[in-house]
């Protein structure tokens, strides 16, 4: 019985230096990468446009994003990219600009209706103050 755990540490080891994965595994990890990108693209072009980031400062914002994200992906591999990835590109650079589009999107959404509401506050207080002028001057007759 002992003999049988050994032999299935071994097999592991062996499998374990030889750098093989599971596809399986793999594919998952992958598939997490890019939904976590795309989740992250999404939030940080929400909290752009809310800020009102234009021009290439949004661009920024989006790479600096990108890159937290990647730094973070490999600090949850442990530092150890080989035993989750085939190469640090997977991690590093797969999907970096995928989100790209579902940012510039959310970015610029936000900001349009920011400013739509805006502008609604502006003439719901040009017109609030031309009924009260209205109202006065019909008061005056």
């Amino acid at each position: 019985m002992g003999s049988g755990h050994d032999e299935k540490n071994r097999k592991a080891d062996v499998l374990e230096d030889l750098g093989l994965l599971n596809v399986e595994n793999l594919q998952n990890n992958m598939k997490i990468i890019y939904y976590s990108r795309t989740f992250l693209s999404i939030i940080g072009g929400v909290i752009a446009g809310i800020l009102g980031v234009t021009g290439v400062t949004g661009f920024i914002c989006y790479f600096l994003i990108m890159a937290i994200a990647s730094l973070g992906f490999v600090a949850k591999a442990d530092f150890s990219i080989k035993a989750y990835f085939n190469s640090w590109n997977q991690i590093m650079l797969d999907g970096f600009l995928s989100g790209l589009m579902s940012f510039v999107l959310f970015w610029t959404y936000p900001s349009r209706w920011l400013y739509f509401l805006k502008v609604l506050l502006i003439i719901s207080n040009d017109s609030n103050s031309w009924l009260q002028y209205s109202s006065n001057d019909s008061k005056s007759l």
